[in-house]
C-alpha cells in the first residue's frame, strides 16, 4: 500500500523503464513527475503523491462517477476510498479502520482534495453547503422549476420539440453503438448551461438538443427512436430529481461562500 512518499519511492525503484512507469496492478499504473508521484487509473491521472507526505487526488467528480466500481478498489493501493454519499457526490474515507475518527464525519470529494499521510487528515476541506440554505433563493429556485417545465409541456403540446427530436433521431442512426454520445451530466458545465437556461428562460436549440440527446438513457427507454416529446419532460423531470444538490448550488440555494467543488469542468460528452 502507498500510505507514504517513502514507499513510492521504494516501489518505483524496481522499474524496468522508469518513462514507461511501473504497473500496480492490472488497472493502476505508477508514474514519476518531476518529484511527485502518480498513480494512473485506466491511464488516467488519478492520485498525487508528494515528498511532504500529502495525497492529492486529482480526478474530476464526473470521473468519478465514470469509474464507479472500480475506485472502489483503491483502498488496496492507498489509504483512503470513495463512497458514494449521494447523485454525483461521494466522500472519502480511511481505509484502515471505518471508525476512524476521520470517518465520523468525512469530507466531501471535489477534484484537488488532499489528505496528509502522516496524520490521514484532510487539509482543504470544504463546507458542506446543503446545511446553509438561503431562503429566498430557494424560493426563487422552487418557481423557476415549475416555470421551466410549464415551457417545455407548452412547447411539446405545440409541436415546438419535434424539429430537433427528427435531428436527433437522424443523427443517432448515422452514428450507432458506441460513436453515440450524449452530454454527461455529471460535468459542471452542463449543470451550469441548465441552469442558466431555466433563469433565462431560454429555450435555444443548444439546451433542448441536450435534453433530447439525454432521454434515452436518462428515461429508462434506450432506443433514440423512441424519443418523443414527453420524453423530453421526463427527462427535465429526472435531472431536477437526480442532479438536485448540484443544480440548487449552481443556481445559489446555498448560502456558503466557500466553494470546494471544481465548476470550471469541461463540456464533455460520455458514451451512451
Amino acid at each position: 500500500m502507498f500510505d507514504s512518499y517513502a514507499a513510492c519511492e521504494e516501489f518505483f525503484a524496481k522499474a524496468r523503464y522508469k518513462e514507461r512507469g511501473r504497473p500496480v496492478n492490472s488497472w493502476c499504473r505508477m508514474y514519476r513527475e518531476g518529484n511527485d508521484y502518480v498513480l494512473n487509473v485506466y491511464s488516467v491521472p488519478a492520485i498525487r503523491i508528494t515528498p511532504d507526505n500529502t495525497l492529492v487526488f486529482e480526478l474530476s467528480v464526473s470521473q468519478v462517477c465514470r469509474f464507479g466500481m472500480s475506485l472502489a478498489y483503491l483502498g488496496r493501493v492507498i489509504p483512503f476510498v470513495t463512497r458514494r454519499i449521494g447523485n454525483n457526490r461521494y466522500s472519502v474515507r480511511v481505509v484502515a479502520d471505518y471508525n476512524a475518527p476521520q470517518n465520523i464525519d468525512p469530507p466531501e470529494y471535489f477534484e484537488g482534495i488532499a489528505f496528509n499521510l502522516d496524520t490521514l487528515d484532510c487539509v482543504n476541506r470544504g463546507n458542506d453547503q446543503t446545511k446553509e440554505i438561503n431562503a429566498e433563493k430557494r424560493r426563487e429556485w422552487l418557481r423557476t422549476v415549475k416555470q421551466y417545465r410549464k415551457g417545455l409541456q407548452l412547447r411539446a403540446k405545440i409541436g415546438a420539440l419535434d424539429t430537433i427530436i427528427n435531428t436527433v433521431r437522424a443523427e443517432a442512426a448515422i452514428a450507432r453503438g458506441w460513436d453515440w454520445r450524449y452530454p454527461d451530466w455529471a460535468e459542471p458545465s452542463h449543470i451550469y448551461s441548465l441552469v442558466d437556461a431555466m433563469q433565462a428562460d431560454d429555450y435555444s436549440q443548444e439546451i433542448l438538443t441536450s435534453l433530447i440527446q439525454s432521454a434515452p438513457s436518462l428515461t429508462g427507454s434506450y432506443a433514440v427512436q423512441d424519443i418523443n416529446s414527453q420524453s423530453v419532460i421526463k427527462t427535465y423531470n429526472y435531472l431536477i430529481k437526480t442532479h438536485s444538490v448540484q443544480l440548487r448550488r449552481a443556481f445559489g440555494v446555498f448560502d456558503v461562500d466557500n466553494e470546494p467543488n471544481n465548476h470550471a469542468g469541461k463540456s464533455s460528452s460520455r458514451n451512451g
